[in-house]
C-alpha cells in the first residue's frame, strides 16, 4: 500500500458504476487504498493449498462467505503464502 485510505470518490459521481447515493463527500460510505506492485510470485499458491496449511487455518479468506477484495491479511499469514510461492 503506498497510500492509506481516502474516501472513495467515484461514489459521488452519478455516471459512475460506483456511484453510491448514500455516500457523500462530508459522510462518505466507502474508502479506496492507493496499492504498487512489489514482487510478482513465480508461482501461483492455490486455494486449496492454502486452506491445507495448518498456519493458515484461522485465516479469515480462507472462511465461508469471506471476500477476497474486503478481506485482511496479516503480516504472519502472508510469510506463510510467500513462503508457499518460493518453494517452488
Amino acid at each position: 500500500m503506498v497510500r492509506n485510505g481516502y474516501p472513495d470518490f467515484t461514489a459521488w459521481d452519478i455516471n459512475s458504476d460506483h456511484y453510491d447515493s448514500g455516500s457523500t463527500p462530508d459522510q462518505p460510505r466507502w474508502y479506496m487504498v492507493d496499492v504498487k506492485l512489489v514482487e510478482k510470485f513465480q508461482a501461483l499458491v492455490t486455494l486449496e493449498e492454502m486452506k491445507r496449511h495448518p498456519k493458515l487455518k484461522d485465516m479469515m479468506i480462507l472462511r465461508k462467505g469471506n471476500r477476497l477484495s474486503i478481506t485482511p491479511v496479516t503480516s504472519e499469514e502472508w510469510k506463510v503464502i510467500t513462503s508457499l510461492a518460493a518453494k517452488r
